[in-house]
């Protein structure tokens, strides 16, 4: 069985959730938590390396990986946000499908619109959609996030291999 993942970030922490290629049903998560009461930002994104799994992994694990594309009308937010996603993809092998998605764009670009169905959807919307599609309800809003760019991911890669395929 193969996995895809969706990974949702901030600038202190990774969650990743695995769903299953062929049905889309949730597998298993897991998280890089960057809190450190001494560190700043940039010093929790150095963390990443040391929390994520080895690129070997990911090969093993994942066909493809979604990793939500960082926004913030913020400069400083979108600094830290952008090293922590930088060092998430310095974890994935160079050779494993890979795709920022932005979370508010339109289908079939943006993990909203490709999952719950609007650009506009709140977090409880998110949650609802994601634990009425197997997501255990006891997980943290990151992993409703992670588990709907998952699934996502998965119809991007689906329309790609069709596409390679015509």
């Amino acid at each position: 069985m193969t996995a895809i993942a969706g990974i949702d970030l901030d600038s202190r922490g990774v969650y990743v959730v695995l769903v299953d290629e062929d049905s889309g049903a949730y597998l298993d998560r897991l998280t890089a938590d960057l809190t450190d009461a001494s560190a700043d930002a940039f010093d929790r994104a150095r963390r990443v390396r040391d929390l994520l799994p080895v690129r070997g992994w990911w090969r093993d694990t994942c066909i493809a990986v979604g990793i939500e594309e960082p926004f913030s009308n913020s400069y400083r937010s979108a600094a830290g946000l952008a090293r922590v996603q930088g060092a998430v993809l310095a974890c994935l092998p160079p050779d494993l499908l890979a795709c920022p998605i932005a979370p508010n764009r339109k289908a079939p670009d943006g993990w909203k619109a490709l999952t719950v169905g609007t650009t506009t959807a709140s977090k409880d919307e998110v949650r609802q959609w994601a634990e009425a599609h197997g997501l255990p309800s006891e997980l943290e809003q990151d992993f409703a996030d992670a588990f709907c760019i998952a699934r996502a991911m998965r119809s991007i890669y689906a329309a790609r291999e069709v596409h390679r395929a015509a």
